[in-house]
């Protein structure tokens, strides 16, 4: 009885028939696949009468494949040559199960019209239950096969979004591929997007029931229609051949249930195969009885049953093996990264379902390779896939050789551009540490180490969850006899240092205390261990350790009582219920700092590092348990250490510390104020007291001794910093430190640091008097007299700017950029009028002095070699900018004010070039039409003094002359691309400088060297549309006849700007007038379905002759003080328009009507400071650097079509022999 089980080929090419046979098995011998008992042999069973054909038999089924190999015969049976185009299935012979008889074959019906609009709607929309669609389909299937069939071929064409229809008659009598040609042809092309691709919610929704409907519909029919020789083969064949479509449509819709399909295959393959192993066993047991008890009739219908297990499972490895070979080797390297992601995905799945067949070398390369995509989604995919398979520790034995062989690869991925790559490679780096932790050397683990110091919150969290598991976590399950986990956190905190100390970042322990949080956030917030270890000599910390650890200290607190993130840093979703969390991590913390605060202060006083650390713990505590608490006594202990430690240094930091740890604990709200004040107002005490005794030894000798100028300098750099947080109005320091400033600049003989300290004292003195003016409605007595010290201090300041040390000039810039924006017009609006009198606007001097100091320390190259020392010097002058460009915006400057900064807009472009722009975007919004004589007066100023450098005049092709003409060009990109929005500054531009070149000199005849001029006003030639190039043009002859009738044009060297200038606006006098959608760049790659609709002719318009403006406020007389002037970066203009700007150009701006009105600046017009606050602009001045509008980088679409090159076998032995491993 033994059954011989053959196979015809499944699968019929479009270029010819090719076989794909099922994978050769090994024989089974000694024991089961699943570990059951053992196999009989020939010699066990050549005695047992009757039995011993069933024995035979059941040999021969051992020797039959039970377990499905797919790949190990795929490498040698497909060949990238030729199409895997399918047409046919052959028909295999049905074999009839014992008893069973075959139904008579229905008649084919008629041809009908076969709709499958109902199903794909219903699952479209998901209303139903996958399995009732799926048994209502296989109902009509039991009772017409055809039908159903063809219902089913059309409900695939229409989530390919083909709108053709398969007949019966197609059916029947056409091959799969002239089917698939001829639904090509009825494809739309106008729409590229098809079911699979649409993102809506009602599509979202399909793309996950349809790949349901196929595996439920295999789990459905899995005992008996999937076996039928109809069903299966035609849609095998019918997805195999859409699969290798050119269409993307067909290609990724067949290619999503062809492996939806097998995945549901590779599930009844497990059952089945389980089912088998089983029956053997039984068989084994039963044979194994003696003859007494031994049934031949169970023996029987067990081998019956073996039989029929067998060629089932035969028939869905053949099935199997046609998915297999015929799509998947072939799609997972597809050009379309969808379909690339598809096929990783569902790889991951049969490799978990079937591991004894997928979890294999063979197989697995095909995810190694791909971890090599060039797009983000498939790598990511890839990596998703080995997650869930390293995550099984059975399987990692199976996955040793492919960790060797990619283990480099997916350690790189941790630097992948995408975020979520680098995130899930290093959890997949995290599972390979965890289950297979010899495989990871120290140099691949150093490499993720660093990132917990990155931006991304969620790198860094993985990075830090791998930190904690690879290093910090072997010894926190230790306890203490005291019950509490104090050696586990004491090796934690140890370890952790060392880790923070090697980092060599010793300022950024706030990101790796973050990093940590969620998986180490229990340690971390074990302060009783911490302090302990800081407290305790015998720990034997050095001072590294001690500084590390502190750094963590206040870290970890500032974690637990705000859960903010550190700058840069996306603040994490946290939950409302952690609220109550904080809550009573912050009472916690408060209790126990309460008595460690303080003793630590005194251990660190005279480390001002530590120090300054420490003293920021007091910003996380709850004072009120000071009082509730009756814990007092260690407020004043708190406090005395305090003024200790104020008393003891001089850093600037430090003082600023204690500064602010004093402003927490003298809170008015807070119980302990009254205390609290009573310490504060004594330390003042003592401090100004000091200070006025030191005050006539400074003013009376002329060469005071160094220790009274320590003494004095320590005394005065205490004060300084507690002036800005603490009101010291009642000691009135203004007097004395003015004195102090005027005697400095009147003698030089004080030292630069009393002079810095002393003139940021002056400076809270007058913000404080504001304050209180402010709050008690400005009674007159009070204004005049602050009036009168800020004229003084800003007199005094405006010495200080000329003061030879660069330390005090800087100082004095800074106080005065915000004392005038402060004190300047917009003081009074709204509610506060009476403040009307302080309003300050800067004399004539004044602004020229700070115009000198911006051009001799901000224009200027910096001389530092030192690359830190250069970044620093490059903050402090960006801040300087920042603070001259406020003074601009909030009119305490006058516009034209900015023409400096313009003309260094190309020489400083790296450095301030955001700045820059911002400001002339800025100004814009304030008046558009002196913005433009602004730039226009930035580039006659710097051909003025081009023009008066030497004694020749200048050349054409001079380097100095081109870069005047390069800083124009540049300058013209920030009018954006956009021609008709800017039309009427283009064009008031180029009249005024008009009129500059062609201008008489009032001293002298006209010279010719202002023609050169034209050079650089051409560069703004391309901004100008055509019906303002004609205009202009006219305006051009009009202005040469009126200026210069004496003087002909000639076709010389001396007129060549000239007509170089005309002919730029001659340039394209034939073309249209350019617009926005005509300037933006188009698409590289793309093509238009349709031909582009005739633009209809514009209307007729009437010319006129464009008005003359006032140029008054471009000419510098003689005698009177050039003003340096300054810009701003301009945010990146908006490329599209609203309906109304484009009816405006097409009225508004017609050459007749233009007229540009000079706008009168008033207080009304300027920024409103509750709108727009000094804080606000220098965030926005100093943050954001915005690329040119006009400078385009078209971005190609990253492509993957180089992504199905060959790649080599990496688990081929040949490769082996190479390496030499």
């Amino acid at each position: 009885m033994h059954h011989s089980h053959q196979k015809s080929s499944s699968v019929m090419s479009a270029h010819g028939s090719s076989s794909i046979e099922s994978s050769p098995h090994p024989k089974y011998s000694g024991s089961s696949p699943e570990g059951g008992a053992p196999y009989l042999t020939p010699s066990s069973v050549a005695s047992e009468g009757p039995v011993s054909q069933l024995a035979s038999e059941q040999r021969g089924l051992d020797e039959t494949p039970t377990v499905l190999d797919i790949v190990t015969e795929t490498d040698e049976s497909i060949s990238d040559e030729g199409s895997d185009f399918e047409e046919t299935l052959s028909k295999r012979p049905r074999r009839a199960s014992p008893g069973e008889t075959v139904a008579a074959k229905r008649p084919r019906i008629a041809e009908e019209t076969v709709c499958a609009k109902d199903l794909f709607e219903a699952i479209r929309m998901g209303r139903s239950a996958m399995h009732v669609l799926v048994d209502d389909w296989l109902d009509s299937y039991k009772q017409d096969r055809e039908a159903a069939l063809l219902e089913l071929i059309n409900f695939l064409m229409l989530a390919c979004g083909c709108n053709g229809v398969v007949t019966l008659e197609m059916l029947e009598n056409m091959q799969n591929s002239d089917i698939i040609r001829k639904m090509t042809m009825e494809f739309n092309e106008e729409t590229p997007d098809y079911p699979l691709l649409l993102s809506t919610k009602p599509w979202k929704k399909f793309h996950a029931n349809f790949g349901d409907f196929f595996k439920v519909l295999v789990n459905r029919c899995q005992y008996n229609i999937i076996y039928d020789e109809l069903l299966m083969d035609a849609l095998i064949s019918l997805l195999t051949g859409l699969s290798d479509s050119q269409v993307r449509a067909f290609r990724h819709t067949s290619t999503f249930a062809a492996v939806k399909l097998m995945s549901g295959l590779v599930k009844v393959a497990w059952d089945v195969s389980h089912h088998l192993n089983t029956t053997k066993r039984q068989f084994v047991v039963e044979h194994a009885k003696s003859p007494e008890t031994r049934s031949p009739e169970r023996l029987e219908a067990l081998l019956a049953k073996q039989r029929g297990l067998q060629g089932n499972l035969e028939e869905v490895v053949d099935m199997m093996n046609g998915i297999f070979k015929g799509v998947f080797v072939h799609r997972y390297c597809d050009t379309s990264a969808d379909i690339r992601a598809i096929c990783m995905e569902e790889i991951g799945v049969w490799m978990r379902t079937y591991s004894q067949s997928f979890l294999s070398d063979s197989c697995l390369k095909y995810v190694g390779w791909t971890l090599y995509d060039k797009q983000g989604a498939v790598r990511l995919q890839c990596i998703r896939t080995l997650h869930s398979l390293y995550s099984v520790p059975e399987m990692a034995p199976k996955l040793e050789l492919f960790t060797s062989r990619f283990k480099n690869r997916m350690v790189f991925m941790v630097l992948d551009k995408e975020q979520q790559v680098a995130v899930e490679a290093i959890k997949l780096i995290g599972l390979i540490s965890q289950n297979m932790e010899d495989m990871l050397s120290k140099k691949d683990c150093d490499t993720i180490y660093p990132f917990v110091f990155v931006s991304s919150r969620a790198v860094s969290s993985a990075a830090g969850a791998f930190l904690y598991q690879r290093v910090l976590a072997h010894t926190v399950a230790e306890t203490s006899p005291k019950g509490r986990n104090r050696l586990g956190n004491v090796s934690f905190f140890r370890l952790l240092m060392s880790f923070f100390i090697k980092s060599k970042l010793p300022e950024h322990a706030a990101y790796l205390v973050d990093s940590l949080w969620e998986c180490a956030g229990a340690p971390l917030q074990d302060w009783v261990c911490q302090t302990d270890l800081l407290l305790l000599e015998e720990e034997g910390l050095d001072d590294a350790d001690e500084s590390a650890l502190i750094e963590i200290l206040v870290a970890s607190m500032r974690q637990a009582v705000e859960g903010t993130s550190p700058v840069g840093r996306v603040p994490a979703r946290r939950a409302f219920a952690l609220k109550d969390r904080k809550a009573e991590d912050k009472s916690r913390l408060t209790r126990h700092m309460i008595l460690a605060l303080p003793p630590l202060l005194a251990k660190f006083s005279a480390d001002s590092k530590k120090v300054r650390t420490l003293l920021k713990i007091t910003s996380f505590m709850e004072l009120e348990i000071y009082c509730t608490d009756r814990m007092e006594k260690f407020l004043d202990m708190l406090l005395a250490e305090v003024q200790e430690i104020l008393e003891k240094h001089t850093e600037e930091d430090v003082l600023e510390s204690c500064s602010r740890a004093l402003y927490i604990l003298c809170d008015r709200k807070q119980a302990l104020y009254q205390r609290a004040d009573i310490a504060r107002s004594t330390l003042m005490d003592r401090l100004t007291g000091r200070f006025l005794q030191q005050v006539p030894e400074i003013m009376q000798e002329t060469e005071p001794d160094e220790d009274a100028v320590y003494n004095i300098a320590a005394t005065m750099k205490r004060i300084s910093p507690l002036y800005s947080g603490h009101d010291l109005s009642r000691w009135e320091l203004f007097g004395p430190c003015s004195q102090i400033l005027l005697k400095g600049m009147d003698t030089g003989e004080v030292p630069e640091q009393i002079v810095m300290a002393a003139l940021t004292s002056c400076h809270f003195s007058l913000l404080w008097e504001l304050f209180h003016i402010s709050n008690s409605k400005g009674p007159q007595n009070q204004i005049s007299p602050l009036k009168q010290k800020l004229r003084q201090f800003c007199d005094i300041c405006q010495g200080c700017l000329s003061d030879l040390n660069a330390a005090i000039r800087k100082q004095a810039f800074v106080l005065l950029s915000d004392l005038l924006v402060i004190f300047g017009s917009p003081i009074a609006q709204e509610q506060r009028f009476y403040l009307q009198p302080l309003a300050y606007r800067p004399s004539l001097s004044l602004q020229a002095e700070l115009a000198g100091f911006l051009l001799d320390n901000v224009f200027t190259d910096p001389e530092e070699e030192n690359e830190a020392r250069r970044t620093e010097t490059l903050h402090e002058r960006r801040n300087l900018l920042a603070g001259y460009c406020k003074l601009i915006l909030y009119s305490s400057l006058q516009l034209h004010s900015a023409s400096d900064i313009f003309r260094h807009y190309v020489k400083f472009n790296a450095s301030y070039g955001d700045l820059i722009k911002e400001t002339l975007h800025k100004c814009r919004s304030i008046s558009r039409e002196e913005t433009t004589k602004t730039v226009l007066l930035s580039l006659t100023q710097a051909f003025t003094e081009l023009c008066q450098e030497g004694d020749s005049p200048p050349q054409r092709s001079s380097r100095p002359f081109l870069e005047i003409r390069g800083l124009a060009r540049r300058l013209a990109l920030l009018y954006g691309p956009d021609q008709r929005r800017y039309r009427q500054d283009i064009v008031l531009l180029h009249k005024e400088g008009i009129k500059y070149c062609l201008r008489e000199n009032k001293t002298s005849d006209w010279s010719p060297q202002n023609l050169l001029f034209l050079d650089v006003l051409s560069e703004f030639s391309h901004k100008t549309i055509k019906e303002d190039k004609k205009a202009l043009l006219r305006y051009l002859e009009e202005t040469t006849e009126r200026c210069l009738p004496s003087q002909p044009v000639k076709d010389n060297e001396i007129w060549a700007p000239f007509l170089a200038y005309r002919k730029s606006l001659c340039a394209d006098e034939e073309s249209p007038p350019s617009t926005e959608s005509d300037v933006s760049p188009r698409r590289v790659g793309t093509k238009r379905s349709t031909p582009r609709p005739e633009v209809p002719p514009q209307s007729k318009r009437r010319r006129g002759s464009i008005g003359t403006l006032d140029i008054s406020s471009l000419m510098i007389e003689e005698g009177k003080p050039r003003l340096p002037l300054m810009t701003s970066t301009q945010l990146k203009e908006q490329k599209t328009r609203t309906l109304q700007e484009e009816e405006r150009s097409e009225t508004d701006y017609e050459p007749s009507q233009l007229s540009f009105p000079r706008i009168q600046r008033t207080p009304s017009s300027r920024p409103c400071p509750q709108a727009r606050t000094p804080a606000t602009v220098i965030s926005r001045l100093s943050l954001m650097e915005e690329e040119e509008e006009d400078e385009y980088v078209i971005q190609e679409d990253e492509s993957s079509e180089g992504s199905a090159e060959y790649k080599p076998d990496l688990f081929d032995s040949a490769l082996y022999e190479e390496e030499g491993v």
